[in-house]
């Protein structure tokens, strides 16, 4: 216990850190080295010459958990803002997802299954709405009725599919199409 003022130090190019029974580190500062952080005996963070290092699952960076409030056990980093800003990034495996949420509200997706890579768009508590989809064929599917492909600065011409009907709309100048016979 110290109880004056002044600096507490320690003269070593190799300093380790034990539980009170000697048998498991706790922290690791090697002299122009790693600096090692130890979670029940099992190293979970280094730093190296280039970064950092992490072990394990779950790589939480920020304050706050994932958009629904859990820890989860799938591998994923996450980048958390504050409770006011709410700004999230959260990339994860199982699933290949990488999400971004804006203030706990609307929140966009980038997800691929085994073949296909889908673009959604939603609420945080549901896994939102798919909003176009590339398959493995290469094909743009927009697989909702009434949603509609605007092309031009403007979206000046538009197709879409009302459920029953397909529309193809030119708001802005002469639409032209070229074809070898028709």
């Amino acid at each position: 216990q110290d109880a004056g003022t002044g600096q507490f130090r320690f003269l070593s190019n190799d300093y380790v850190f034990f539980n009170a029974g000697g048998n498991e580190n706790i922290a690791r500062f090697i002299e122009n080295g790693a600096t090692e952080l130890y979670f029940d005996n099992s190293k979970k963070f280094e730093t190296t010459s280039t970064g950092v290092k992490s072990e394990g699952t779950d790589h939480t960076f920020g304050s706050g958990t994932d958009n629904s409030g859990r820890k989860g056990n799938r591998q994923r980093l996450a980048i958390l803002g504050d409770a006011t800003n709410g700004s999230m990034l959260h990339i994860r495996g199982g699933s290949p997802a990488i999400y971004f949420d804006q203030s706990g509200g609307n929140f966009s997706k980038i997800y691929q299954d085994n073949v296909n890579l889908a673009f959604h768009a939603g609420f945080p508590t549901s896994e939102g709405i798919n909003i176009l989809t590339l398959d493995d064929n290469g094909n743009v599917q927009i697989p909702n009725d009434n949603a509609k492909l605007e092309l031009g600065a403007g979206a000046d011409l538009q197709l879409f599919h009302d459920g029953t009907d397909s529309f193809i709309t030119n708001r802005n100048g002469n639409l032209f199409i070229k074809c070898q016979e028709f």
